[in-house]
């Protein structure tokens, strides 16, 4: 990893830890997580271009359908299935987690490791417009709950977060070119500022709980890990004969939308849901340094191979 990502995966873990620590002092941010993921992806899309998007979707048909159905469906099972026999109290947060939606900061992570970032968000886009769907039929098979939840309402927000910047990059590709140079030269500064902002305002929220039944943050944190370990490095595994199919899966199943797992988990679930989706920020952000070393071995031993 460069300086520039251990900058990146520093400051998102500061920003984590001062909203639990200073929960008052950063609680002025918790109003801003939706938006400053918007703005995180309208940065990295101004270079991608929607043919691109759509593009990789078509060239690598059944391997997007595969990995689309082992995101959804496949994983988020066996996830709730091992929390379920191992620690039973976090399989329905597990449950959860694993069967959200790629998250938004996919491409961006893809761009950092060199990945296919047209492909990671694709995933973006096929992910969100399922999980309403899929995520609801999940819980009530797998765990026998009703969630009360608007589809429509759903695609919505999730379409919002994602397709609103979309469009505004393309617009500004297409009306105002002139100012997409100076949008590249501030878009690595402009990231990592809204990321410190989005995880102050997150985990802002959860600082008092976690001050108060500090027992609390040490056995979720577990959980949370040992989710984290199992989303990142088992599709890492599965698909490791081909490393940039590995790493696309590994950051689309590691890195999902726990920001609005923690919003959905709070409305429909419970605390001890909503706790476990914040706190998996935290080896969700340590886990992108094993993650790069261990695909630059893979890409290593692709080249020597294939020479």
């Amino acid at each position: 990893m460069g300086i520039k990502d251990w900058i990146m995966v520093v400051a998102c873990l500061m920003a984590l830890a001062s909203g639990l620590i200073f929960p008052d002092q950063t609680a002025i941010f918790s109003p801003y997580p939706k938006a400053c993921m918007m703005g995180v992806l309208f940065f990295n899309f101004l270079d991608i271009l929607p043919k691109d998007v759509f593009g990789s979707v078509r060239q690598r048909g059944l391997e997007a359908l595969g990995l689309f159905l082992f995101k959804m469906l496949v994983l988020p099972a066996l996830a709730f299935f091992i929390f379920k026999a191992l620690l039973p109290e976090y399989a329905l947060a597990a449950l959860l987690l694993a069967g959200m939606s790629c998250g938004v900061a996919g491409p961006v992570f893809a761009a950092m490791f060199e990945a296919d970032v047209a492909f990671a968000t694709a995933l973006v886009f096929l992910t969100s417009m399922a999980v309403p769907i899929t995520l609801p039929l999940l819980v009530k098979a797998l765990a026998g709950l009703t969630l009360s939840v608007s589809v429509w309402q759903m695609m919505r927000l999730l379409g919002e977060v994602v397709l609103v910047p979309f469009f505004l990059a393309e617009l500004l590709r297409r009306f105002a070119p002139v100012l997409v140079g100076p949008c590249r030269n501030v878009r690595y500064e402009s990231i990592i500022t809204l990321f410190v902002i989005a995880n102050m305002g997150i985990f802002s929220s959860y600082g008092h709980t976690v001050q108060d039944s500090p027992e609390i943050l040490v056995s979720t944190l577990v959980a949370a890990t040992g989710l984290a370990f199992l989303l990142f490095f088992l599709p890492l595994f599965l698909f490791r004969k081909n490393p940039d199919t590995a790493l696309n899966a590994a950051i689309g199943c590691g890195i999902m939308n726990n920001a609005i797992a923690v919003v959905f988990a709070a409305e429909q679930l419970g605390a001890g849901e909503a706790l476990t989706a914040a706190l998996y920020g935290i080896p969700y952000f340590l886990f992108l340094i094993p993650l790069k070393l261990i695909c630059g071995k893979l890409k290593n031993q692709s080249t020597i191979q294939s020479a």
